[in-house]
């Protein structure tokens, strides 16, 4: 079999040989691939399949780890791949990876342990920042997020804060071009700064800070370059 194509131990040589065509329907809908077609053609996505995926470590590591390196992903909600990597089983655990992803962003990356928050009507995550708070929410879609569409969701998790917010940092794959405008009103109506960033944009700020840092170095990234109005710049962050 070390000299075989795949293609052919799965299919044989003609149409009468290898698996039948129940058994590659069934073997494509459990791992979510489309059913229909000729024997080649479910061999082949099969095949492909397998191909795709990327090799994990089976040591007993942080699995957020794993979810932090398909940080974008998670955040565009790029269910295909996810289901073909196996980081997901069902759609509802791409928001909660997410979270969970920014939180090690935060505490393994950046340095800043998140806060745990009491209750279910809260924002995803908090940090202290001085004597006051930095919350974040995720907004998991596969297009742009509207500000105006959670603007009130925001505003009731900002209102409730137990301490003042610097910022409050909504992480989605994208904004629409109105979101700009209604966090500049909402911060002059109401004095907190909404700062809107991408999850490629965190990500990539994450990335870069933990590669600056030694073991003899180690520091943590200072926040107030997030408290931004609006969509953030990642050029005023000087990495």
């Amino acid at each position: 079999m070390e000299h075989l194509k795949p293609s052919i131990v799965l299919g044989g040589l003609s149409p009468k040989d290898g698996l039948s065509m129940g058994d590659l329907s069934k073997w494509c809908e459990d791992l979510k691939l489309q059913t229909s077609g000729l024997k080649g053609e479910k061999i082949a996505r099969i095949i492909s399949f397998y191909d795709n995926l990327h090799e994990k470590d089976d040591t007993n590591g942080d699995e957020r780890e794993v979810w932090y390196t398909v940080f974008e992903e998670f955040g565009c909600r790029n269910l295909q791949f996810l289901r073909s990597q196996q980081l997901i089983n069902k759609d509802l655990e791409v928001e909660r990876n997410f979270e969970s992803a920014t939180n090690y962003l935060f505490e393994k990356k950046l340095g800043h342990k998140p806060l745990k928050l009491i209750g279910t009507a809260h924002a995803d995550g908090a940090l202290s920042h001085g004597d006051a708070l930095i919350y974040w929410d995720n907004k998991s879609k596969e297009s742009d997020v509207s500000l105006k569409d959670h603007i009130k969701q925001f505003d009731g998790y900002i209102r409730n804060a137990e301490k003042p917010l610097t910022c409050f940092m909504v992480i989605a794959p994208g904004f629409t071009e109105d979101s700009q405008t209604l966090a500049m009103q909402y911060k002059v109506q109401n004095g907190t700064a909404i700062v809107l960033i991408t999850a490629g944009e965190l990500k990539k700020i994450a990335d870069k800070w933990a590669a600056q840092q030694t073991s003899s170095k180690e520091t943590s990234f200072p926040l107030g370059y997030f408290e931004q109005t609006g969509r953030f710049n990642p050029a005023l962050v000087p990495l």
